[in-house]
């Protein structure tokens, strides 16, 4: 039997404890405010399982929690058109990194995002104070905080993983002259 820990997820694993635990907080206060982004999750989830595409596998979990965001914003802009004008930006902001993150996975689409939502984390950190906590808006910035932390943190990984998949798909120089050798 191996225990090897590294073919198991390694020190991803320690993580995910804390984030069971940070994601049961964040469900039991914001509650059926994290519905739509859970729909958007699932929708992402269940697609890569019936149809995975190996090339962006390593970025299913970021391709998730982005899309969950979107859908999101896109309902609360539905909901309240008065603040559609400021998500139209966020959005297709998301939408196009999401696009170039499935057509080229790599660095550039990857860091696009991330400091995107460092930004857009950075300003909702910002604004939550101005909302008193247990109202409906308190919730939202909080679903929102949380979506765009993992949805960091899911890219991170992500594109870790994807760097470990390109480094053993890749024939090295040495490892080509060998098997020209071979033949």
């Amino acid at each position: 039997m191996n225990t090897n820990n590294s073919e198991k997820g390694g020190w991803l694993i320690l993580l995910y404890i804390p984030a069971w635990i940070a994601g049961a907080v964040i469900g039991w206060y914001c509650g059926a405010t994290l519905l739509f982004p859970a729909i958007g999750i699932g929708i992402v989830l269940i697609a890569f399982k019936v149809k995975p595409i190996s090339r962006i596998q390593p970025f299913v979990g970021a391709l998730a929690a982005q899309f969950g965001l979107a859908l999101f914003m896109l309902v609360g802009g539905i909901v309240h058109s008065d603040q559609i004008n400021l998500l139209i930006y966020d959005l297709a902001l998301i939408a196009g990194g999401l696009i170039w993150l499935v057509i080229w996975p790599g660095l550039l689409p990857v860091l696009l995002l991330i400091i995107y939502h460092a930004y857009s984390l950075f300003i909702n950190a910002d604004r939550i104070s101005g909302y008193q906590p247990g109202t409906i808006s308190h919730k939202a910035l909080v679903a929102t905080i949380a979506l765009r932390l993992a949805a960091i943190i899911a890219l991170i990984v992500g594109y870790l993983r994807f760097r470990k998949t390109q480094c053993v798909k890749q024939p090295t120089e040495k490892t080509m002259s060998e098997t020209a050798i071979v033949k």
